[in-house]
């Protein structure tokens, strides 16, 4: 049969309707169409801007990282808020909070859609762990403020998250509403990540040239993945063996270990890094610095030819210090200690870590850690008064056992023959920040633990002689905890270094005025008293890992190395739902703001319309 004419229209089809019906159902589903069934916003509204290590994993499509992505949706939605408008009384404003280890103000409560843009626009991500919590406090003083206005309700709260945020119990909020966006992958798309949780060196003891490493890795991914980690000392590589780390199972991600030993005969910066194109690289690189083999320098300032019939040191005293294996031990006059504080370069002139005073009391404070015993320290408010004839011995009632200072330590058969009366200073006044009694006999503390300046000292209120304690094995325990507590830095062997989550402690060189970390980012702090006090010096809390050069600290400071070690972001756990409880007025809601896609229904109308192209089909070929 030939066709003459030689463009027809397509003759009506049913059949041919209900497939095209179904196609363009699937063509639909493909763009992952969503619907929001919340009501338009008006009134005040604050935009809550997660900026956690988890969100600079780069799986939220294309290559883009969970904070674009929710900076992304967090603009639509400012977008869509007719700023300035009234509605009931109530004009609509936002304003903008980023958080991550602590919530940072971005701009207040404003209808100027520029400033807010610009604001967002200048929102970075940080290294640090998501702390939901102490930004719901910020968001509470707000929202407090807003209800103080006779005009203003309770704001409305928007969170734009990865959902994988930490919570140490339920969440609430004074809001009139709390809505959730999502920002990344699903809940239940698969994640790919293999990060470093745990890091650690130390030296071996019984080759103290050498360090041991031990790492725990996590994998977000389901499935197991097999990593090899290549060891750094002072950027020599030293490859570590292929491990293999198990996947997820039960919401956890799965965990793996390893231990290698590498020869540091000096101080060195040791690094684990991990290959690998995962979602998140914060966590592919762990740095600690491991100073060099040896422990604590200690000085023991006694009354040597000062005090009739006492010898000095206190023997049970040296006797136990030189069992802890010191690098070096001193002794000391109190007129050679105040001499060398006198010329002016304290610390090294004392050229220690630690400082005892053995029943005396000095003039002047060394800016180092110090242990008393049997004397007072000239600090504002204090004072140890030696007991009277009519003293009466007196046992331990009661002590700190959770104290470091008191770890392991007995202390309930010891007599205290003449125990002093101690007063201890205000806290605030004379740079005290710490003054508390840690072991109390009948009439008061016999141990306090003080913090004056930023400096640790420890004040034991009774002389070893006119007790038991000595003989008691508690006391070694004692002084090895003290020497850890009060200087740690030189009792360890451990590997040092900070993570995201605390701050960053420097010690501060002699005579600077001005600390100055440089690293992937820029952390800097003014030294009180040109570093007069001795103590360390807080640059804040990092926002990303990575190994910053210090500039005016001390040489044990010279380099810093901050990690983000935290479980929780290594595993980019993402949720579709976030519930917070509203408390204002008289709701009490969990509101989940994130988008509801609904492909699946346009797949199940293809395939319902699929189901009817066959059996039409089949109905029209009956014979």
């Amino acid at each position: 049969l030939q066709v003459n004419t030689p463009f027809r229209w397509i003759r009506f089809s049913l059949v041919l309707l209900l497939q095209l019906l179904a196609l363009l159902l699937l063509c639909a589903a493909i763009a992952r169409p969503a619907l929001s069934d919340l009501p338009p916003v008006s009134g005040r509204v604050i935009v809550l801007l997660d900026a956690s290590a988890s969100m600079r994993a780069t799986d939220a499509g294309g290559g883009a990282s969970r904070f674009d992505d929710a900076k992304r949706r967090a603009g639509e939605f400012l977008a869509s808020i007719d700023l300035g408008a009234s509605g009931e009384g109530v004009r609509t404003e936002a304003m903008l909070i980023a958080f991550a280890g602590e919530p940072r103000v971005l701009t207040n409560f404003t209808t100027d859609r520029g400033e807010l843009a610009r604001a967002l626009d200048g929102a970075t991500p940080t290294d640090q762990p998501g702390d939901l919590a102490a930004a719901l406090a910020i968001v509470d003083a707000f929202a407090a403020q807003a209800t103080g206005d006779e005009d203003a309700g309770a704001p409305i709260l928007a969170l734009f998250s990865d959902g994988g945020v930490r919570a140490g119990g339920a969440l609430s909020v004074a809001a009139s509403e709390a809505r959730f966006v999502r920002a990344g992958p699903a809940q239940g798309e698969p994640k790919r990540n293999v990060g470093i949780a745990a890091f650690s060196a130390r030296r071996d003891e019984s080759d103290p040239t050498k360090v041991r490493v031990f790492a725990r890795l996590v994998n977000a991914s389901n499935d197991a993945v097999e990593v090899a980690p290549v060891l750094d000392v002072d950027g020599e590589p030293r490859r570590v063996e292929r491990v293999v780390v198990p996947g997820a199972t039960g919401g956890r991600a799965g965990e793996a270990s390893i231990s290698v030993e590498a020869p540091a005969p000096s101080r060195a910066l040791v690094t684990l890094r991990l290959s690998g194109d995962d979602a998140l690289s914060s966590d592919d690189r762990a740095s600690l610095v491991i100073d060099p083999p040896g422990g604590v320098d200690v000085a023991i300032v006694a009354p040597i030819g000062e005090i009739p019939g006492r010898g000095a040191p206190d023997l049970f005293l040296r006797e136990v210090f030189e069992a802890l294996q010191p690098r070096s031990l001193r002794v000391l006059t109190l007129a050679q200690h105040d001499e060398a504080l006198r010329a002016g370069d304290a610390g090294s002139a004392l050229g220690v870590d630690l400082v005892i005073y053995d029943r005396v009391a000095p003039s002047i404070m060394a800016p180092i850690p110090s242990l008393s015993i049997g004397a007072g320290l000239p600090i504002e408010g204090m004072s140890l008064r030696e007991p009277g004839e009519a003293a009466r011995p007196t046992r331990f009632l009661s002590w700190r056992r959770t104290d470091p200072l008191l770890r392991s330590v007995a202390l309930g058969e010891t007599l205290v023959a003449r125990p002093f009366r101690m007063t201890l200073p205000d806290v605030g006044a004379g740079g005290v920040t710490r003054a508390e009694p840690i072991a109390f006999g009948d009439d008061g503390p016999l141990i306090a633990a003080l913090t004056v300046r930023g400096i640790s000292r420890v004040v034991v209120g009774f002389e070893l002689a006119q007790s038991t304690w000595p003989v008691d094995v508690g006391f070694a325990i004692f002084l090895a905890n003290a020497v850890e507590t009060l200087a740690p830095r030189a009792a360890t062997s451990s590997g040092r270094g900070f993570t995201t989550s605390e701050p960053m402690l420097i010690a501060p060189a002699t005579g600077v005025d001005r600390i100055v970390a440089q690293g992937p980012a820029t952390l800097e702090a003014m030294v009180p008293d040109s570093g007069a006090s001795g103590g360390l010096v807080s640059l804040g809390v990092p926002g990303l890992v990575g190994v910053y050069e210090v500039r005016g600290a001390a040489d044990d400071d010279a380099v810093a190395p901050v990690n983000l070690f935290e479980a929780s972001e290594s595993s980019i756990a993402t949720s579709d739902s976030v519930s917070i409880a509203t408390r204002s007025g008289s709701s009490a809601s969990a509101g989940e703001a994130s988008p509801r896609e609904v492909w699946a229904w346009f797949v199940l109308g293809a395939a319902g319309f699929f189901v009817l192209e066959w059996l039409l089909f089949a109905w029209r070929m009956r014979v």
